[in-house]
């Protein structure tokens, strides 16, 4: 089996998904239900873009909209994580980041300007599922480390590419 996310196979040759069967297939592995958020074209410039999380905008008084946190137990369970799903599959590649490490992984650097973990270097990794699902996974770390919150968001999400192999 060729690792998820590499260029070697087109992703032509495997399956999409939509928002609805990720959720489903993430519920069936942890036993977790995931919240899906549609956004218009400033995701990912794909007009039916949805994100997954456990956090995620809420509507208030005013028509006005804030952010609700994931809740604590999910937080320390998975970390900072959000899973887009592209209706068009270019749209999830990752061909703008470096080449991807032996897993299929890309790795990200980068200095948030808000937040926790403001002004200090954070790594992001992100990994390609299927033909149109894209994990962005944040570490706790300044390097770039992976540990069972990682782990048990992989293997939940690489079931979709045994259902794309047709297990």
């Amino acid at each position: 089996m060729r690792g998820v996310g590499q260029e070697s196979e087109p992703s032509s040759a495997r399956r999409s998904f939509t928002a609805e069967d990720v959720a489903d297939a993430f519920q069936r592995a942890t036993g977790d239900q995931l919240r899906i958020d549609t956004y218009p074209a400033t995701v990912s410039g794909d007009q039916d873009a949805a994100r997954l999380g456990f956090d995620g905008p809420v509507p208030v008084a005013g028509g006005r909209v804030r952010n609700q946190p994931a809740p604590p137990q999910l937080l320390a369970k998975y970390g900072t994580f959000s899973i887009f799903v592209t209706r068009d599959p270019k749209k999830a590649k990752l061909s703008s980041f470096r080449s991807p490490d032996e897993a299929g992984r890309f790795w990200v650097k980068g200095v948030p300007e808000r937040g926790a973990s403001a002004g200090r270097t954070v790594w992001s990794v992100h990994k390609i599922y299927g033909a149109n699902v894209r994990l962005s996974w944040s570490s706790d770390d300044e390097g770039r480390t992976l540990d069972e919150r990682w782990h048990r968001l992989d293997n939940a999400l690489s079931q979709l590419d045994e259902q794309s192999e047709g297990g």
